[in-house]
């Protein structure tokens, strides 16, 4: 395997729990709070994580998804028609 290969693989892994964290954290905090169990709450909050990485990886890509969100116009300074037409 090449070092670009192996970088790339990183990355693509990185923003895969990047998207992974916050539904398993949501929903195995939400799973924890309603049944006090913390295996539980692990399991429920796994599974959602895992569906919707696998989802956002598989509909739109990882790399286009996270590039979409960190390039909003407002960070970005773009402005668009809307905004020029005023």
């Amino acid at each position: 395997m090449s070092f670009e290969k192996f970088v790339s693989s990183i990355v693509i892994l990185l923003f895969w729990l990047w998207v992974f964290i916050p539904p398993a954290m949501l929903f195995g905090v939400g799973g924890y709070w309603a049944s006090d169990n913390l295996i539980f709450s692990m399991i429920i909050g796994s599974t959602a994580g895992i569906i919707t990485s696998e989802y956002i990886r598989r509909k739109y890509g990882l790399i286009q998804f996270l590039g979409r969100l960190s390039s909003h116009p407002d960070i970005d300074g773009i402005h668009n028609k809307y905004n020029e037409d005023q």
